[in-house]
C-alpha cells in the first residue's frame, strides 16, 4: 500500500501543473496489482469496454446533413487493493487518438473518496454514462453546464440510510484537454430517495462553480442533438466563469420511467436555462437504475435473442429546451422533440434509433432540422 499512498501525495500536491500524474495511477495501479502483497482476488478485479458506432442523417429543407462513424472504444479495469483502496483507470480509442478519460484511486471507509481523473458529477444525465441513458445523444443541456468534461480533483460519496446520497468534489483541469479545459471547478450534487411498493424515485439537486484559468472563455454551448448538425449554438459573450444550479426527478414503476431536470446557469456575461423531460415504456424487461447512486445502469432484458428471445423493447419520447442569453444579443435558443425506439437485444447489446424534430435560432437566424440518429451500442 505504500505506493499508492505515496501517488496520492504526489498528485495532490502536484495537482495544479502536472498531467502525467493520471498516467501515473496506470502504472501505479499495476505494480499494486503485481505486488503480491496487495494481490486482488478474482472478484477484485474487472475488465470492462465498450463499442459504439453511431450513424446521423439531418434534413433542412431541400439539404440533408450526415455523420458515421465509431464515437466509441473503450477499455477499462477497476478493482479493489483491499477493503479500503481501490481503483479505476479507463481510455477511449475512437479516432485512433489514445485519450485517458478515467484514473482515479479510491478509499471507502468511511466516505468514499477519489483522487484522480473523473467525470463531474452534474444532475442524473451527466453522472449516468451514456451506455445507459435512452437516446443516442445526451439532452441539450448537457453541454451548456459541462458536458462530461472529466477534471482532475479530489472528490467524495456518501450515502445515508435515509435515503440521502451526498457527491462533489474540487477540480482543476484535464489529464488531456490540450488547455481548453484550464478550469477551477467545484460541484455538489444531493439526492433523496427511496423504494416504496415496488417504486422507485428520487429527487435532487445540483450546484457547481466554474472558474476558467488563463485567456480563454468558459465554453457555453448548446448541443445540436445529432451529430450530423455539426453547429453547435455558442455564447458570443466574453465569460471567464460561471454558477448554476439545478433539480432533478425520477420515477420507476414497472415498465415505465420517468425522469427530467431543469438548470439555471448564471456566467459573467450570459445567463442560460435548460430543462428536459423524458417518459421510457420497456417491454420485456426493466430499465437499469442505481439506487445507491442515483443513475441509470444496465437494463435488465428477460429473453436474451442469444438464448432463442427476441429481446426487449423500449419506447421513448423526450421534450428538451436550451436557451442563451448573452444580454447584449438575442437570445439563442433551441426547443426538441424526440421519439426512440431501442431494441435490446441483450443486457449488453442494444440498437437506439431516434427521430428528432429541432427547432433553433441563433444570431437571428431559424433553423428548422429533422433528425434520425442511430446507434450501435455493444459493452461488457
Amino acid at each position: 500500500m505504500g505506493g499508492a499512498l505515496l501517488m496520492l501525495v504526489l498528485m495532490i500536491s502536484d495537482m495544479i501543473q502536472i498531467r502525467a500524474f493520471g498516467y501515473a495511477i496506470v502504472v501505479s495501479s499495476c505494480l499494486l496489482i503485481n505486488d503480491s502483497s496487495a494481490a486482488l482476488a478474482e472478484d477484485d478485479f474487472t475488465l470492462f469496454g465498450r463499442f459504439v458506432h453511431d450513424a446521423d442523417v439531418a434534413f433542412k429543407d431541400d439539404n440533408s446533413l450526415s455523420a458515421s462513424g465509431v464515437s466509441a472504444l473503450r477499455l477499462g479495469a477497476k478493482g479493489a487493493f483491499n477493503e479500503n483502496f481501490g481503483f479505476k483507470v479507463e481510455a477511449n480509442g475512437a479516432g485512433g487518438d489514445f485519450d485517458l478519460l478515467t484514473a482515479k484511486i479510491t478509499f471507502n471507509r468511511p466516505f468514499n473518496i477519489a483522487v484522480g481523473q473523473a467525470k463531474v458529477p452534474i444532475g442524473l444525465d451527466i453522472t449516468s454514462s451514456s451506455r445507459h441513458t435512452g437516446f443516442a445523444t445526451r439532452s441539450g443541456i448537457s453541454s451548456l453546464i459541462g458536458g462530461v468534461d472529466r477534471l482532475l480533483g479530489i472528490s467524495f460519496n456518501h450515502n445515508y440510510a435515509s435515503g440521502l446520497r451526498i457527491e462533489g468534489g474540487v477540480y482543476h483541469r484535464a489529464l488531456s484537454d490540450e488547455g481548453e479545459l484550464n478550469q477551477s471547478v467545484a460541484a455538489f450534487r444531493a439526492t433523496w430517495g427511496r423504494e416504496q411498493a415496488g417504486s422507485l424515485y428520487h429527487i435532487g439537486v445540483s450546484v457547481r462553480g466554474r472558474d476558467q484559468i488563463g485567456s480563454q472563455n468558459v465554453p457555453l454551448e448548446i448541443s445540436a442533438m445529432s451529430d450530423a448538425i455539426d453547429q453547435n449554438i455558442t455564447s458570443t459573450a466574453d465569460n471567464d466563469k460561471d454558477f448554476l444550479i439545478g433539480a432533478e426527478g425520477f420515477y420507476q414503476a414497472g415498465a415505465v420511467t420517468l425522469n427530467g431536470e431543469a438548470y439555471y446557469l448564471q456566467a459573467s456575461n450570459s445567463e442560460g436555462f435548460g430543462t428536459y423531460g423524458d417518459i421510457s415504456w420497456l417491454i420485456g424487461g426493466r430499465r437499469g437504475y442505481n439506487d445507491a447512486r442515483r443513475i441509470f445502469q444496465r437494463s435488465k432484458v428477460e429473453n436474451s435473442v442469444f438464448e432463442g428471445g427476441s429481446g426487449a423493447l423500449e419506447l421513448l419520447f423526450r421534450l428538451d429546451y436550451v436557451e442563451i442569453d448573452d444580454r447584449s444579443f438575442n437570445k439563442q435558443f433551441q426547443f426538441t422533440q424526440e421519439l426512440g425506439v431501442n431494441w435490446h437485444l441483450d443486457d449488453n447489446l442494444r440498437l437506439l434509433i431516434n427521430a428528432a424534430h429541432i427547432d433553433r435560432s441563433s444570431m437571428d437566424i431559424n433553423d428548422d432540422f429533422i433528425a434520425f440518429n442511430t446507434r450501435l451500442q455493444l459493452f461488457f
